[in-house]
């Protein structure tokens, strides 16, 4: 997210007609955002080159002077065109200003092009809507594919035009030379670094936040997003949101005892009954899992996702057999002269079994998250609840876990932000286990099935979360400073 050429670009400006051109390779990559402590910079440098552009307009055709107060706004853009034989390839970034209420949103404009053609060149356009509806279309942004015939070359005296639907386009050459005739594919996005549309810097919504970018009285602060629900609502309240969609992957390992509520024995082919001379203790179960998460902002302060992934790993336990009962069970005749070698090993004894069990089972569930923020405090509330799909071992269970938040977050200038949090976790679960153990020696192999639920259902919770960007979310927490239980949770999201 670091833009190391930032202040290059800015010094280079001082020798661009227009200045617009100062960020093209920058903002238009997709890859880094502005550190917030330049984005006012840039904007008022856009602005002051808008101004010196749409003078220049006025100056080569006096009629575009009116035009321009009378329409219900306009953009100004710089683009760049590089024309090679079939291929053409368009970046641009430009200003849309509302006439009614003089809100500025900053835009990029990208095109790719097929077709014929071979130059390059520098122009300036200026768009003039017909109605607010195309300006509003303008300002949160738009795809568009048409057939186009262009040639540029050098400073032109005057301005071209054309017309497409209700947009009138004029255009200004600044250098370079290109002709083309090419099918051409635009995009017109908001540059979300320089325009406060209600998107925040943080994966919660946030108020009041000290080091959140802030546009002023030109904000257009307007929620361009499907979701979520009600989103204009709190932003017209000084809310800032995080992008609505999210898709990420977690790893957890987990170590932690657990009680066994209920055991049934077999052996043989014979069924599986809770006997009384069969006991387990010191079950203990160590897995790894992995899952993957898609989440949506259903609502302003409410997301909603989903889960899958898998489980693997061991469950220990001892198992103490009496040796009377096992004779007993499997009906071995001890009066027989044949048995009297298994028998006198058998009778009277206790026996300690210590069985391992594997677990490989796919999960999949979902859950809710409450959230919120005041300056740079938050608290969250994760809720989710997770069901085994059985392949060897688990044969069915399920997993409800709450974990309350409470943290604050530090502004990393150019680091995007750090959140320390704790909390605690509440854990409920309870999954069926199968396994068998072999004697040998002639005597049936013990089938069980055990129900287990883990011990402490509440540990505490200390952990971080790094918002790189926007977009990139990492966090890891640890559980265990409290209860039987051990964990370590790590996971990286990417937000769209």
């Amino acid at each position: 997210m670091l833009i190391p050429k930032i202040s290059v670009s800015l010094r280079a400006a001082n020798k661009l007609r227009s200045g617009f051109t100062v960020l093209l390779a920058l903002l238009l990559s997709g890859c880094f955002s502005i550190p917030v402590q330049e984005r006012d910079r840039i904007r008022e440098r856009l602005d002051e080159s808008a101004d010196r552009v749409l003078q220049e307009f006025a100056e080569r055709d006096a009629t575009l002077a009116d035009r321009t107060k009378d329409a219900p706004g306009y953009m100004l853009a710089a683009l760049n065109l590089d024309v090679l034989a079939a291929f053409a390839r368009m970046d641009g970034v430009g200003l849309v200003v509302d006439n009614s209420d003089n809100t500025r949103t900053y835009v990029a404009v990208s095109g790719s092009e097929l077709g014929l053609g071979l130059g390059s060149a520098e122009t300036m356009v200026l768009a003039l809507p017909d109605s607010r509806e195309s300006l509003e279309r303008i300002k949160t942004g738009f795809t568009s594919t048409r057939l186009v015939a262009r040639s540029v070359a050098g400073k032109a005296s005057g301005v071209a035009s054309t017309r497409y639907r209700d947009v009138d386009l004029f255009f200004m050459s600044e250098s370079g030379a290109a002709v083309s005739t090419t099918a051409s594919r635009i995009r017109v996005s908001v540059l979300e670094d320089l325009t406060e549309t209600g998107l925040g810097d943080t994966f919660i919504p946030t108020i009041g936040a000290p080091n959140i970018d802030r546009q002023g009285e030109t904000a257009p602060r307007r929620w361009g997003r499907p979701l979520p629900f009600l989103a204009q609502k709190v932003v017209d309240q000084g809310f800032d949101l995080p992008l609505p969609f999210g898709v990420g992957m977690t790893y957890a390992s987990v170590d932690q005892p657990n009680d066994i509520t209920d055991l049934r024995v077999g052996f043989g082919d014979g069924p599986k009954v809770p006997y009384d001379w069969v006991a387990f203790e010191n079950t203990f179960s160590d897995t790894d899992s992995w899952q993957l998460k898609l989440d949506a902002w259903l609502f302003p302060f409410l997301q909603v996702f989903a889960l899958y992934g898998q489980v693997d790993g061991t469950v220990s336990s001892d198992v103490f057999l009496e040796g009377n009962g096992l004779i007993d069970a499997i009906e071995l005749d001890c009066t027989r002269l044949v048995n009297r070698p298994i028998c006198s090993r058998l009778e009277d004894q206790l026996f300690l079994l210590p069985i391992r069990t594997s677990i490989d089972v796919k999960t999949y569930g979902g859950g809710i998250t409450l959230a919120t923020g005041w300056r740079n405090f938050f608290f969250t509330l994760p809720a989710s609840i997770t069901y085994s799909d059985p392949r060897f071992a688990i044969t069915d269970g399920e997993a409800i876990t709450v974990t309350p938040r409470v943290g604050y977050y530090f502004d990393l200038p150019r680091f995007g932000n750090l959140a320390v949090f704790a909390g605690g976790n509440y854990l409920d679960s309870d999954i069926d286990v199968d396994g068998f153990f072999n004697f040998g020696e002639g005597l049936p192999a013990l089938d069980f099935s055990i129900r287990q639920a883990n011990r402490d259902p509440w540990n505490a919770v200390l952990g971080f979360n790094w918002d790189v960007s926007r977009r990139l979310g990492i966090s890891a927490e640890y559980n265990g400073f409290s209860g039987s239980r051990e964990a370590f949770i790590g996971s990286i999201t990417y937000r769209f």
